[in-house]
């Protein structure tokens, strides 16, 4: 199912610029008269609970990716558990909850769940984002493990390199005709403009 071409999701692998360009492009829609607003997709619903970085932090889907000497298995496994059991659904209800919200409004996502069903999910997260209300228009922003190494911040170096590796190659069978990609090493400013001329038809 395909929502209206006012729902834009912008994507890609973490370090290819998602939230850079995904205010840029609220902004640009706010600046010439358009009701646009800002979702990051994953936070959406979760910034309303107290300590919520915190408690992402501790407890978020990339967890479920490593079992380190300072986590216990059980714990471990009750995560993993428990991200397979409402995964799906916790996506579900947010694109629910905010499609009813911004009813013919412009709603442009901070990345939308790819990336979060492959940390729950693993491979057999591309099925089931296909089973996903699908954005308008998705904007890809195709970065290669070099380009995000440099972006990434302290949190984000502690993975394992190769867990971004697998992660783009995921994106990569994710992607699909409809999908408007654009290469994430361009200049901030000249990536913004191409995605502005890209998403501009279809908004009225």
């Amino acid at each position: 199912m395909r929502q209206p071409a006012r729902t834009i999701a912008i994507v890609g692998p973490d370090g290819s610029g998602k939230t850079t360009q995904a205010k840029l492009l609220v902004e640009h829609l706010q600046a010439i008269g358009y009701d646009a607003h800002y979702v990051h997709a994953l936070y959406y619903l979760s910034d309303t609970i107290p300590c919520a970085d915190r408690l992402r932090r501790q407890l978020g889907p990339r967890k479920t990716q490593t079992h380190g000497p300072s986590t216990s298995r059980l714990l471990y496994l009750l995560r993993r558990v428990l991200f397979a059991v409402v995964g799906f659904w916790f996506a579900l209800v947010t694109i629910g909850v905010v499609s009813i919200r911004f009813h013919d409004q412009v709603v442009v996502f901070d990345r939308y769940y790819h990336q979060f069903f492959y940390d729950v999910y693993g491979p057999s997260g591309v099925f089931l984002s296909c089973l996903l209300p699908q954005p308008g228009r998705v904007i890809y922003l195709d970065a290669d493990l070099a380009t995000i190494q440099l972006r990434m911040d302290t949190t984000d170096r502690a993975v394992d390199t190769e867990y971004y590796a697998t992660v783009i190659e995921f994106y990569d069978e994710c992607s699909t005709e409809g999908w408007l990609s654009f290469c994430a090493k361009l200049p901030r400013e000249s990536l913004h403009d191409r995605i502005f001329e890209a998403i501009s038809y279809g908004l009225d």
